[in-house]
């Protein structure tokens, strides 16, 4: 049976909403969003807001149009995420977004303002984060979490790449984006982690976004004084 241009419901049948994916299904449902987003122009990451072809603006957590409230039209992300457009941005376009400069601005292409293609923000922000601040080994930090992810599902997805020692989250607080920490007995399951990408579809649709865990350095050295 054929399955109209891609999918991406339909990769390794469609994932049950309950269930927890493996690497591999989450892998390959990432690497299908990135082909669809180049052929229609949707966006290629659950991890960033979105505009429902209903015309309804969605949070990044929501993984169906309106989330688990009365608006939207429930279409999910995957198959109902259009381009956004803004009709300032020709008007202010000209003008340097002084936040991409700095490497803050969380707009993306939708800012209506000028980003020069020289700068790179995640160079910038990898490079402020290395300043003062050193590895948590064996720990991977989740800023990004979509709504109907729980602990238990972080720590059953993620013991799958390794054994997981401790789960620190979701911690969910208004006006604020819900952020979590996954420990591993062996820091290497951090690098295989990474290794499927920065975006982990954990539990059917529902995604989260990873990255390596940092320290303050001098909290490091002070665990160490008192000997």
């Amino acid at each position: 049976m054929g399955h109209g241009g891609g999918d991406p419901s339909a990769l390794l049948g469609e994932p049950e909403p309950g269930m927890i994916n493996t690497p591999d299904q989450s892998f390959a449902m990432n690497n299908e969003m990135k082909k669809i987003s180049a052929a229609t122009g949707r966006p290629a990451s659950a991890t960033r807001d979105w505009l429902c072809r209903c015309g309804f603006k969605n949070s990044y957590r929501n993984a169906v149009c309106g989330g688990n409230g009365p608006m939207g039209c429930k279409t999910e992300m995957m198959l109902g995420a259009v381009q956004g457009s803004n009709s300032s941005a020709g008007k202010l376009k000209h003008i340097p977004c002084k936040f991409h400069e700095a490497g803050k601005c969380a707009k993306g292409d939708d800012c209506q303002f000028f980003h020069s293609p020289h700068v790179d923000p995640a160079t910038l922000l990898a490079a402020k984060a290395m300043q003062g601040k050193r590895v948590n080994q064996g720990c991977l930090f989740i800023p990004r979490i979509a709504d109907g992810i729980e602990a238990y599902h972080l720590q059953a997805y993620f013991a799958q790449y390794g054994k997981v020692t401790n789960v620190y989250g979701p911690m969910r607080k208004a006006m604020v984006n819900p952020v979590a920490y996954v420990k591993f007995e062996d820091p290497q399951t951090v690098e295989l982690v990474l290794t499927y990408g920065e975006d982990h579809y954990v539990r059917g649709h529902l995604m989260v976004r990873v990255e390596r865990s940092f320290e303050n350095a001098d909290r490091q050295q002070r665990k160490g004084g008192g000997k």
